[in-house]
């Protein structure tokens, strides 16, 4: 019921559609199906762009009828975001932010076919192994603020934040980008836009929690820093985030 519920709702808000200029790009090494909520955006593809509005949106990979991934989405008015499929070192692959021009032609996803993610196999996808591999990065040490992770930004006298951004998305270690980025937030003020961006390059809940928690305390509009919730995966870092927040409300 509920997927029938989700496809009746997005096919109305594609039928209602003009001209979006939100734009997501998804670049794969092996070609998948995408499917975006239940609309299937193409089979087979290695490559594609297409429009959709601000609403947050679940974007699935499928590979052989067997789920590989999935992510939720949520662009801001007139944003355009591209995103690959990497190995995240532990054995599974997730689809990581990159900066950078969209540079696919956009496809028009008005009219497609559904699809019911339900009966996709789910053999790659498991999210007890998924925690139980992410919790093991909550043992790891908090990294020195004042550390810098790439020796090359020194050379650097002052470096904007989509100088970082596009620096810290190369570094290939969880634990190297968490560290560069809080890095950069000691000695620069973020907006919750600035830092949503940065949440996105990490790749599991544990290490998100922790880097959010570390860049609070930088945060120019903290009022809105509860619009990060959605980052998360998992309901229960999504409710041990908001939990965390209000302890810091009450705080202040």
């Amino acid at each position: 019921m509920l997927v029938s519920v989700r496809i009746v709702t997005f096919l109305i808000l594609l039928s209602t559609w003009t001209v979006s200029a939100q734009v997501i790009q998804v670049d794969l090494p092996q070609s998948a199906d995408l499917i975006l909520d239940s609309v299937k955006i193409g089979e087979n593809l290695t490559s594609a762009a297409f429009e959709t509005d601000t609403n947050p949106h679940i974007l699935y990979v499928i590979r052989d009828s067997t789920l590989v991934t999935s992510k939720t989405i949520k662009l801001g008015i007139s944003e355009k975001r591209k995103y690959i499929l990497e190995d995240d070192g532990l054995g599974s692959e997730r689809l990581f932010y990159r900066s950078g021009p969209v540079t696919t032609e956009i496809t028009s996803i008005s009219g497609n076919s559904t699809f019911d993610v339900a009966s996709v196999s789910t053999a790659f996808i498991s999210i007890e192994d998924s925690i139980r591999m992410d919790s093991a990065l909550t043992d790891l040490p908090e990294p020195d603020v004042i550390a810098i992770a790439d020796p090359d930004s020194l050379e650097i006298e002052v470096e904007t934040f989509d100088q970082a951004l596009d620096r810290i998305s190369e570094i290939d270690l969880e634990f190297d980008r968490s560290q560069a980025m809080i890095a950069w937030a000691g000695k620069n003020d973020m907006t919750v836009a600035q830092i949503r961006k940065f949440g996105e390059l990490s790749a599991f809940d544990p290490s998100r929690f922790m880097l959010l928690q570390r860049l609070y305390p930088f945060c120019t509009d903290a009022e809105n820093f509860g619009s990060l919730r959605d980052l998360f995966d998992f309901n229960q870092y999504k409710n041990q985030f908001s939990e965390w927040l209000a302890k810091q409300s009450e705080v202040e």
